[in-house]
C-alpha cells in the first residue's frame, strides 16, 4: 500500500466532515414536531463516524445538528453572518427563550467560531452568503485532510433554490459535485423571499502595501484599475485597497500584480479579504468599511495572504481548492485581535 493510499484510508476512518443547513423552528411549531425531527438527525447522523460539521445556529434545524454533533464528540465549526447577539436577534429568539439558551451552549462548545461582518447586509442574503462560507470551509477541510465529505439538509425539499435559504444551499454543495442527504422538517417552513443575489460570488477586497518611499504604489494601481476592480482608494501612505466582484477575480489581480512586482524587483505584501457589503452601495464606501482596511494585518514580505473566509468563498466561486499554508495569527493595525491567515501560491494558475 502506498504511503498516500495509506494516508487517505487512515483519514477516512477517523471520520467524515459534513457541512449542516436547514429550516429554522417556526414559533408555532409543536414540541413533538421538534423532538421527532431531532430524533430523525441522531439516527441519520450515526450511521457516518463524523468528526466535523461545519454551519450555523439558527433555532430549529441547525441548533438540532449542532447539538447532535456536540454529544457525538465532533468538532463544530459554526460560521455566523454577524455578531453572536445580532444572529440571536435574527434568527434565534423567534423561537423562543429555550432556542436562546440551545444557541449559547452549542456557541460555547464550538470549536471555532467564524464571524463575518454582514450586519447592514439583507438576511436573506447574508445568510446565503454564510452558507457559502461553511460550505467552503468544510470542503477546505475535508481536502486538506483528505476526508470525506457530505452534506445532511433538514428541510422539505419543496422550496425553490431562488429563494435562499436551506435549498440555495443544497443546490450548491450538489453543484461542487458533493452528496447531499435529506432529513424531513416536521414543521411548516415560511415562504421564501427571492433574493436574486443569493447565487452570486461574494465581493473581495485586496490591499497591497508598499515602501513609504517608493513611488510605484501609483503605478499598481493604474496598471490593476485597466484591468480588473471596481474601485481603488488610498488608504494610508503607500497602502492601497481595491474592490473586485468576487475571490476569483481578486486572485487573478494579485497573482497579476505580485508577477509585475517581483520582475521589478519588489517584495512587498498583498492580502486578500472578502468584503462587508452589497455592490449596490458606494464602491469607497464598501472599501473602507470592510475588515481588512479597518484592521490591516501584518502578512510577511513578497507574500499573497488571505483571510480563512476568504479561501473557504474562492472554493465554492471556483469549485477548486487553491495551495495555501497557514502562517499563524497574524498581528493587526486596527483594533481586531491577531487573526489566522495563509498563504497562497498563485504561482502558476494565471499567464501575465
Amino acid at each position: 500500500m502506498g504511503i498516500e493510499t495509506a494516508t487517505v484510508l487512515a483519514n477516512a476512518a477517523q471520520g467524515t466532515v459534513i457541512h449542516f443547513t436547514g429550516h429554522l423552528v417556526m414559533p408555532d411549531s409543536a414540541s413533538e414536531d421538534v423532538a421527532a425531527t431531532a430524533r430523525a438527525i441522531e439516527r441519520q447522523l450515526a450511521r457516518i463516524p463524523i468528526r466535523w460539521g461545519h454551519g450555523s445556529l439558527a433555532c430549529g434545524s441547525d441548533l438540532l445538528v449542532a447539538e447532535t454533533l456536540l454529544r457525538q464528540g465532533a468538532e463544530l465549526t459554526v460560521v455566523l453572518p454577524c455578531a453572536p447577539e445580532d444572529f440571536v436577534d435574527r434568527s434565534v429568539k423567534q423561537g423562543g427563550r429555550t432556542w436562546i439558551a440551545r444557541f449559547q451552549r452549542c456557541l460555547d462548545g464550538a470549536h471555532r467560531v467564524i464571524t463575518m461582518p454582514w450586519d447592514k447586509v439583507d438576511r436573506p442574503l447574508s445568510f446565503a452568503w454564510a452558507d457559502r462560507i461553511a460550505i467552503g470551509s468544510a470542503l477546505r477541510q475535508a481536502r486538506e485532510l483528505e476526508a470525506p465529505a457530505t452534506q445532511f439538509a433538514v428541510w422539505n425539499e419543496t422550496t425553490p433554490a431562488e429563494g435562499g435559504g436551506t435549498a440555495l444551499a443544497v443546490a450548491e454543495w450538489k453543484r461542487l459535485g458533493q452528496t447531499s442527504t435529506s432529513i424531513p422538517c416536521r414543521w411548516h417552513q415560511a415562504q421564501g423571499v427571492a433574493t436574486p443575489l443569493a447565487a452570486q460570488p461574494i465581493p473581495a477586497v485586496m490591499i497591497g502595501t508598499d515602501d513609504p518611499e517608493s513611488a510605484s504604489m501609483p503605478a499598481d494601481d493604474a496598471w490593476v484599475k485597466a484591468r480588473l476592480p471596481l474601485a481603488s482608494i488610498a488608504i494610508a501612505p503607500a497602502e492601497r485597497a481595491w474592490l473586485f466582484d468576487s475571490a476569483s477575480t481578486a486572485m487573478k489581480a494579485a497573482a497579476l500584480l505580485q508577477r509585475q512586482r517581483i520582475r521589478a524587483g519588489r517584495r512587498t505584501p498583498l492580502l486578500l479579504d472578502l468584503a462587508s457589503s452589497t455592490l449596490d452601495q458606494p464602491y469607497d464606501r464598501i472599501l473602507r468599511e470592510s475588515w481588512a482596511v479597518a484592521n490591516r494585518p501584518v502578512t510577511p514580505e513578497g507574500t499573497i495572504a488571505a483571510t480563512d473566509s476568504f479561501l473557504a468563498e474562492s472554493l465554492v466561486a471556483t469549485g477548486r481548492h487553491w495551495r495555501n499554508t497557514p502562517i499563524g495569527y497574524a498581528p493587526t493595525r486596527g483594533p481586531a485581535p491577531p487573526t489566522p491567515l495563509y498563504l497562497l501560491d498563485l504561482s502558476e494558475d494565471w499567464e501575465g
